[in-house]
């Protein structure tokens, strides 16, 4: 009974750190590019990035279950790749864009 426990505590984490880093990452590209005047370009990319990144989810959850990590380790697999995107998320917002310093130099 702890195993389901435990598993669906980590399904709902995995979700949860999914869902978290997708609108920030959304976000900051979006104002990138309007930034640069590309949005309707990274509208299209950032769909593919999504896509690319549930197949490369899939790829690392079998991975992980393959090398003998447990049935369990495509949870932690995940809630370590989502971390990292949100760290990267946060660097990126906190780094000015070339455009905006391109367009602040212009002015």
């Amino acid at each position: 009974m702890e195993d389901r426990i435990i598993a669906a505590r980590s399904v709902f984490l995995t979700a949860a750190f999914g869902f978290a880093t997708v609108s920030p990452i959304q976000k900051l590209v979006m104002d990138r590019a309007s930034a640069a005047g590309a949005s309707a370009f990274a509208a299209s990319v950032s769909i593919w990035m999504v896509k690319l990144r549930k197949g490369n989810g899939a790829r690392t959850d079998g991975a992980t279950i393959a090398a003998g990590y447990g049935l369990a380790s495509p949870n932690w697999a995940g809630a370590l790749l989502s971390t990292a995107a949100l760290l990267l998320a946060v660097n990126a917002i906190r780094t000015p864009s070339q455009a905006s310093d391109a367009l602040a130099h212009a002015a």
